[in-house]
């Protein structure tokens, strides 16, 4: 029961971040060091990925209040064409009753976030799996502690450029 219980409130966090993202404002790079639990320690990201800007968004108020089993930190990131949203990138860091180099674990993640089996990738070293959401390409990949997802519209005409020149930004959760 308990399983079911944090599933759904995973579940729920992630679509309230992804959406929380559709809402936010609209050369160098982005060092995100809020130190507050609902961001990343340290993260720094270019402020331009394949022409597309670069912001961090304002985790919803409230969220530090949810209970979040597996999750230490959160970051999240737009990338727009000047007003349109794009895509978005978040930055879990989960704390230590989280297994994320568990394939159980990880399966359970990526099932939470698509509406479709997913498609494990294999991009370089970096393993990548796929999955589509509500006219979106979720993309999720597990690095030490932590896990990214990357979610384009699928309107994007270079989802796998944005995918590849993300891992290739070596972000460390």
């Amino acid at each position: 029961m308990r399983f079911f219980a944090t599933r759904s409130i995973f579940s729920a966090l992630m679509a309230l971040l992804l959406l929380a993202a559709a809402c936010g404002d609209s050369g160098g790079s982005i060092e995100s060091s809020t130190g507050s639990k609902a961001s990343p320690g340290r993260l720094r990201i270019p402020t331009q990925i394949v022409g597309l800007k670069v912001t961090p968004e304002k985790i919803p108020n409230g969220i530090e209040e949810i209970d979040r089993p597996y999750i230490d930190s959160i970051g999240l990131f737009s990338l727009r064409e000047g007003d349109l949203l794009r895509a978005t990138l978040q930055v879990t860091r989960f704390n230590r009753a989280a297994r994320p180099k568990s394939d159980q674990f990880r399966k359970s993640i990526i099932g939470l976030l698509g509406s479709s089996k997913p498609d494990e990738l294999k991009l370089g070293e970096e393993t990548v799996f796929s999955t589509a959401g509500n006219q979106q390409n979720i993309f999720v990949w597990f690095e030490g502690k932590g896990a990214f997802v990357l979610s384009i519209h699928q309107d994007f005409e270079f989802p796998r450029t944005l995918l590849r020149r993300t891992l290739a930004l070596n972000l460390q959760p």
